[in-house]
């Protein structure tokens, strides 16, 4: 080809490329607007800081908060156009001074703040500052807001979370050159009741066997190792086997009689159910039980009796001590509770809890899994359950999902607001619970904690009505839409209870307990009872419904709206029991409305006590010391879930560092250790316990056993999970196996102390030396609470301690964090100024930090 004029073609090559290049910067800038509709300022170009100023503010329970928000991005935040949500768990406003913002509560601990007038467009590295009040002082990390995210007018549907969000407590200020805190003190006084015991005082078992025998012999294990089995322990026998494979090189073999290192399973009838005989001598070991149940537990005494080393790495030989122990639980149900519907935790982490459980011998897995804030579980047919009131994240309708809560964020399918189990994944959980002799007790919240059910009904009302199909939109529908009603939870929902009028509530009971019911015949587990909440149902509910009016008037054994409860439990009860299945709740469903000297009180409900029904009882605080008492006297069974021993979400101490609530109780671990289910009125005013009820001999038969708890609103994933559950799961073992200790009938109070003051010492010191060790192995560990270090100044020298044995301080005093490399703490420190201590763990993990000043 020609070209007649090179430096036109030249100039036209120019052309097009800038063309080009202009074609593809415009394409661009269109995609990303595409991608990234609505957004004036990216979230991760937003810095928030909020910094407790005052407790106690102007002398009332409330703190004073700086509130800033800085904008680090090249674009301008406008006085327009957008908002930020977050959750507290109180109620917080704006002082009445403050400019440019608005603050409105959503939807329960849901709070939006909007740009007003007097706010001004924030530029490259401005900062936008002003005060709030939060009702309650700021005690620790939980009282702080969380879960901050922006959201755009021009997107009003789409939440994008700010990450970078800086919290801070109130400043500890010295007084007369002192700090003020009194944590470290109290802290090193609780520790310092603790003697060193003897080594052959610690208990080699855990939980603690009733009755030990130490012998001079041991068994070895080596690769030549078999176990048999009586034909009832078969799968017991497989259980074994895996268990040792992940200890030896070599998995045991299973009935080689050629073998010269056996280990037995026998049945042995005459012992109790769940009992057992474990007898280590230099021949052989052998687990003896009438049970599958009982051989089970010889099981897990066999392994906390190992070195806690050979769960970190497999060994050719392993030494056990010799020792017989017999044993039997001291009570029959011994359970735990996880809540996964406030924030949820995987099935991965689930299957570890029933490992830990298995561990400690517990048999009852409380499994709660819907509440206002969530539904965790798949149910066939009713995909909106799980569609909708699975995801939490930003929402204006809640018609795709549920809004934020708990600081779970704007941004939808996030762990830990977000999950569910498939049907697939609870199946697997039943068989794994029902290998390791667990039984699982799922709780679906009815009527009240409903929210997430409510409105996933509501979207599958809304889906069918679109459809024309009016009543297949009604089938499950649960609330009356003229109910004009007005309640309040202690969450701040106004409406979460199911409208007990409505037939299609019971329809959809029955629906949820058919498919529950499918799921455990394909693991083929058992279901004895299935929990319906029947908790927090708020004064004013139903009041002013049309549908329930109706039916009270309408049906001769309805007198007024309380009555309604008891309609409703008798119909779901009806439900459970055509099925085989007995109904569980909460102690509320025990419970009957009646009026003495004018004033409305609750009595236990004569009508259900023979009707099978299992009480969890919770409320053992504000005059409700005896409640469970007064239940278990009347005929109900009983399992104790006390808030001030049992409720592993509480603190473990009031102080900043320690997450969860307190409005309960203060639980240390000593708490749960010290706990005596025949004399919940021990710590009550001497001149109240008059007017209380003592539990009976008979209403003894009725207290079927203990139950620890963790409530989720303050659980952010497994790590932090472990942390509140452990050791404290520990000391429920302890209470709810082993037997009646020494200490709780003993009538004189300074022997009774001093014995539990021995006891004490020896359940530390195992906990330390044995239990912890175990934890950082076992299944590849836990993540278990590391105790702060207590410490005092005495004699011008700060002396420290721990709660356990086998921990390290470690301690500064140039004003730095302590570190795996710091100094040992190894006696009393003379160094002058602030000293700094933790306590770490032989693998490193560390405690919080505590601070002493030494003048």
């Amino acid at each position: 080809m020609q070209i007649k004029n090179p430096r036109s073609f030249v100039i036209n090559f120019k052309l097009f490329y800038f063309f080009v290049i202009l074609m593809m910067t415009l394409f661009s800038f269109l995609h990303s607007g595409a991608q990234n509709k609505g957004i004036i300022v990216k979230s991760s170009e937003l810095a928030i800081s909020v910094a407790a100023v005052q407790n106690n503010y102007q002398g009332n329970n409330q703190a004073l908060v700086d509130f800033s928000i800085t904008n680090n991005s090249r674009s301008t935040l406008p006085a327009s156009g957008w908002k930020i949500y977050f959750n507290i768990k109180s109620t917080i406003s704006l002082l009445p001074e403050a400019l440019g913002l608005n603050l409105e509560r959503q939807k329960a601990n849901l709070f939006q703040l909007s740009p007003v007038k007097g706010f001004t467009p924030l530029r490259y590295k401005e900062k936008y500052s002003t005060q709030m009040l939060v009702e309650n002082n700021i005690i620790n990390k939980s009282d702080q807001p969380e879960g901050f995210y922006i959201v755009f007018d021009n997107d009003v549907n789409t939440g994008y979370n700010i990450k970078n969000v800086t919290v801070s407590p109130v400043t500890i200020k010295p007084v007369n050159g002192k700090l003020t805190s009194d944590f470290a003190e109290t802290v090193y006084r609780r520790n310092a009741l603790i003697k060193n015991v003897a080594d052959e005082i610690i208990s080699k078992i855990f939980p603690s066997p009733l009755s030990t025998t130490i012998t001079n012999s041991s068994f070895e294990l080596n690769e030549d190792l078999s176990i048999i089995a009586d034909t009832l322990f078969k799968k017991e026998t497989t259980y074994l086997s895996a268990e040792l494979q992940k200890v030896m090189l070599n998995k045991p073999a299973i009935n080689i009689t050629t073998s010269n290192r056996i280990i037995y399973l026998k049945q042995k009838k005459e012992i109790l159910p769940e009992g057992y005989e474990l007898i280590v001598s230099a021949d052989n070991i052998t687990i003896s039980a009438s049970t599958a149940e009982g051989i089970f537990y010889g099981i897990q005494s066999l392994k906390t009796s190992l070195p806690a080393v050979v769960w970190a790495k497999k060994q050719k030989t392993i030494t056990v001590p010799g020792i017989h122990i017999k044993d039997v639980p001291r009570f029959g149900y011994r359970g735990f509770m996880l809540d996964v519907a406030r924030d949820f935790q995987t099935k991965k982490e689930v299957l570890r809890i029933l490992d830990l459980m298995a561990l400690y011998k517990l048999n009852t897995f409380h499994f709660h899994l819907t509440d206002d804030e969530g539904w965790r579980l798949e149910i066939d047919g009713l995909p909106e359950l799980t569609m909708l009131g699975s995801i939490r994240g930003h929402s204006l309708d809640e018609k795709k999902n549920m809004p934020a809560a708990y600081g779970s964020g704007g941004e939808t399918g996030q762990l830990y607001g977000s999950g569910f189990f498939t049907k697939a994944d609870f199946i697997e959980i039943l068989k794994y619970a029902q290998e390791r002799h667990i039984t699982v007790i799922p709780e679906i919240e009815t009527p009240g904690h409903a929210r997430a059910a409510i409105k996933a009904m509501d979207a599958r009302y809304e889906k069918y009505m679109q459809l024309g199909q009016k009543e297949k939109a009604l089938e499950y529908f649960l609330r009356d839409t003229s109910d004009v009603s007005v309640y309040n939870t202690p969450q701040s929902f106004h409406d979460n209870v199911m409208n007990v009028a409505l037939p299609s509530v019971y329809t959809f009971v029955e629906k949820v307990v058919t498919e529950i019911s499918k799921l455990y015949q394909q693991a083929d587990a058992p279901l004895t009872s299935i929990h319906l909440g029947g908790d927090e149902v708020p004064a004013g509910v139903w009041e002013k419904s049309p549908l329930c009016n109706d039916l009270i008037k309408n049906n001769t054994a309805l007198q007024n709206t309380d009555d309604l409860w008891y309609y409703y439990l008798d119909k779901v009860n009806n439900i459970l029991k055509a099925k085989g299945i007995s109904l569980s709740g909460w102690e509320e469903i025990g419970l009957r409305k009646t009026i003495l000297d004018g004033s409305k009180m609750f009595i236990p409900n004569p009508d259900f006590v023979n009707k099978d029904m299992h009480l969890y009882v919770w409320n053992n605080i504000g005059g409700n010391e005896d409640l469970a008492y007064k239940l278990a006297n009347a005929g109900y069974k009983t399992i104790l879930t006390c808030v001030t021993n049992f409720y592993f979400d509480m603190v473990q101490y009031k102080t900043y560092d320690e997450p969860g609530y307190y409005w309960g109780s203060i639980t240390d671990i000593s708490k749960v250790f010290e706990f005596n289910p025949f004399d919940l009125l021990k710590d009550i005013n001497v001149n109240e316990v008059a007017t209380k009820q003592r539990i009976t001999e008979y209403g003894k038969t009725n207290i079927m056993g203990l139950q620890g708890a963790v409530w989720g609103e303050t659980i952010k994933g497994p790590r932090q999970l472990e942390y509140m559950m452990l050791p404290r799961l520990a000391a429920l073992a302890e209470r709810a196996w082993a037997k009646e200790p020494a200490w709780i009938s003993e009538k004189d109070k300074q022997k009774a102390g001093a014995d539990f003051i021995n006891d004490w010492s020896a359940f530390t010191a195992s906990t330390g030396t044995k239990q912890l060790p175990l934890l950082d192995y076992y299944n590849d560990g836990y993540s278990y609470r590391i105790p702060p270090a207590g410490a005092v100044v005495e004699e011008g020298k700060v002396l420290a301690n721990t709660q356990f044995t086998g921990l390290t301080i470690r301690y500064t005093t140039n004003g730095k964090e302590p570190g795996k490399e710091s100094k040992i703490y190894s006696g009393p420190i003379s160094a002058k100024g602030i000293i700094k201590l933790k306590v770490f763990n032989n693998r490193g993990r560390e405690s919080y930090i505590t601070i002493i000043e030494n003048n």
